[in-house]
């Protein structure tokens, strides 16, 4: 019962932001992403139970994903622009962390588009944006898990009249508890900031 209060909370909640701020957009928020919603640290992502399927079909729930650093965003495998960008600006704060430190990052796609993003659609993705299956996780669920997680997220989307979605463009970085601690909004961003946070809570939890 308290799920079902907490759910519809949500939605509502969702309903009246999306009203306020709905504007005609194209296939992606790139040139204007839109404030983060979340705030940074307020709960634990884990705490939402739900059941996904990453890219190899091996149910996943997201508890599963605590312990490491998770740098985190939300996209379709057939959007054609703004999503793979996504992917190299996470791929650009990789790059940029100690080799000896990356076990304890890992990355999550999380697609909007349940009804296209098959899981073997997922692992196609993944394989063309070459992406390392020891680190990289690709998730889907139902649409309503997916917009409950956005939600917490703050990250917005809708579906436009070709198919497509609207999306807001956001890398998100949780520690490893599963809170949120950062949002690196927008794309082809300087990565510096996301890489200082991500230094500091590996130091943080080597102490």
């Amino acid at each position: 019962m308290k799920n079902k209060i907490w759910m519809e909370s949500l939605i509502i909640i969702f309903i009246a932001v999306n009203c306020m701020q709905r504007k005609e957009r194209h296939h992606a928020l790139a040139d204007h992403p839109g404030e983060a919603l979340a705030s940074p640290g307020s709960r634990s992502l884990y705490d939402a139970e739900a059941r996904w399927f990453n890219q190899d079909l091996k149910p996943v729930a997201l508890n599963n994903l605590a312990g490491k650093i998770q740098v985190l965003t939300f996209g379709f495998t057939r959007c054609p622009g703004a999503c793979p960008q996504l992917i190299r600006d996470m791929q650009a704060i990789d790059n940029h962390l100690p080799a000896d430190f990356k076990d304890q990052i890992h990355y999550t796609f999380i697609s909007i588009d349940p009804q296209h993003d098959t899981p073997q659609a997922l692992k196609q993705f993944s394989e063309v944006m070459h992406l390392d299956r020891a680190r990289w996780q690709l998730l889907t669920s139902s649409a309503g898990n997916i917009l409950t997680l956005a939600m917490l997220m703050g990250m917005q989307y809708k579906e436009t009249k070709d198919g497509f979605f609207a999306h807001s463009n956001i890398i998100h970085i949780l520690n490893p508890q599963g809170e949120l601690i950062h949002q690196q909004i927008g794309l082809n961003r300087d990565p510096q900031e996301s890489v200082g946070i991500i230094r500091k809570l590996l130091t943080d939890k080597s102490n």
